[in-house]
């Protein structure tokens, strides 16, 4: 049986199996955070040649704040590009992953999915956004800016693309002048781009995670210049 990852469970399972139950769901639950627990179901049937399959799972995402909600999403197994875990737990939380899509050839190719908190399916599961290479998205490319500041070595500027591929909130910390500054990052393939917040949750622009001035404050902080020096010129044409 293949368990996408779903490690801690070799004890329950072995209990079930030699049961000879024709159907069973096995249960776990973990904390993500202080905040967030996430809850999995396991099913599993029982094949006509004696084997058993691991079908689906159902996974919930609940939030010690909010717990009343919570987001559940059931998962299959049956498809080539069958949702992990881990990456289950980062669907659910809103984030997009990088899922990899495995041909008939051995080759694989990498596709971006999200859940749809807007749109349901008649099971009443959230609809899955697709993002195919042809879409356009380069994290890397994405992220460059925000990576550049942090003066990484190659193996751990990899290390960080992979984590915002698998669905993570990454923590980086980049500096701002003189002074180190703590910033949150995740993908959005959507909109090609990267989600960043501060160290409070609080949604940045890139150009503001960087201390950045958008060229509307830069004229903006112009116009009082710009209008002093005119009234000064019109005064002195008044004079002559």
């Amino acid at each position: 049986m293949r368990m996408l990852e779903f490690e801690p469970i070799t004890d329950k399972l072995s209990r079930h199996l030699s049961q000879g139950q024709r159907n069973f769901s096995i249960p776990l639950s973990y904390y993500v955070n202080e905040n967030e627990k996430v809850h999995f179901d396991l099913a599993s049937s029982r094949q006509l040649d004696g084997s058993y399959r691991f079908d689906r799972y159902q996974a919930t995402l609940q939030n010690a704040k909010n717990p009343s909600q919570a987001v559940s999403q059931m998962f299959s197994t049956d498809s080539k590009d069958s949702i992990r875990a881990e990456q289950a737990q980062n669907l659910l939380a809103g984030r997009a992953v990088m899922n990899q899509r495995y041909d008939p050839s051995g080759g694989s190719k990498g596709k971006w999915v999200q859940l749809d908190f807007n749109d349901k399916d008649p099971s009443g599961n959230h609809k899955m956004k697709e993002f195919l290479p042809g879409y356009g998205f380069d994290l890397e490319k994405a992220a460059d800016k925000l990576i550049q500041k942090q003066n990484l070595a190659p193996e751990k500027r990899q290390n960080v693309l992979e984590a915002l591929s698998r669905g993570e909130k990454q923590p980086v910390t980049i500096l701002r002048g003189d002074a180190s500054v703590n910033l949150f990052v995740e993908a959005n393939p959507q909109f090609k781009t990267v989600n960043v917040y501060d160290e409070h949750g609080k949604k940045l622009t890139i150009s503001e995670a960087l201390g950045e001035k958008s060229v509307s404050k830069q004229i903006q902080q112009l116009l009082p210049e710009k209008k002093i020096a005119i009234q000064k010129s019109r005064r002195n044409s008044d004079t002559v």
